[in-house]
């Protein structure tokens, strides 16, 4: 963490579970009980030395948002893209910033990807505009989300590909874009 900063990372994103190919989900207490280890030191830290940094935690379990929203997180990072609705409602009645990713299923499986004869592109174009509309329908300000198009998550490594060669195109959906890769 103390690397990181001084290196000036500006956003750090902490995640208590592994979302790679062919992981074992954990529960949220379980995933809980991983982050109390580390999350109130680094929170303390950041507090007490006014370090200019923010923190995002990688979850997708809205026990876990709950918990690290009372400990005033920055950002949430929702690789499920936001398939919870419980979730959501955490979310809405908070004032973090919020990442929503689109994939075929968490954790990811490299058998399950956008079919070959689709433009992967307008794909995940299309599914990020249905996601936006539908949470600021359920009362999320849009200058909140995040999207990440979800490198890796149900796309071939050439989709992955077209997608980063083509990250520009999805400045029309009118959030900030981020890329999470591994």
């Amino acid at each position: 963490f103390r690397e990181l900063v001084s290196a000036g990372a500006q956003i750090i994103d902490i995640g208590a579970e592994s979302t790679r190919p062919g992981a074992t989900p954990i529960s949220a207490l379980e995933e809980l009980e991983r982050l109390k280890f580390v999350l109130p030191e680094i929170l303390t830290e950041v507090r007490q030395k006014k370090l200019e940094v923010e923190i995002s935690i990688d979850t997708y379990h809205h026990e876990t948002a709950k918990m690290v929203l009372d400990l005033n997180v920055n950002w949430i990072n929702d690789v499920s893209g936001l398939a919870d609705i419980e979730m959501i409602s955490r979310l809405k009645s908070s004032q973090c910033d919020i990442v929503f990713m689109h994939n075929l299923g968490v954790p990811a499986d490299k058998n399950k990807t956008i079919s070959a004869d689709k433009n992967c592109v307008d794909e995940v174009l299309m599914w990020a505009h249905e996601k936006i509309i539908s949470l600021e329908k359920a009362g999320i300000a849009k200058e909140r989300l995040i999207f990440d198009p979800g490198v890796g998550f149900g796309k071939t490594p050439a989709q992955s590909l077209e997608i980063l060669k083509n990250i520009s195109e999805f400045k029309i959906l009118g959030v900030r874009i981020m890329l999470g890769h591994s």
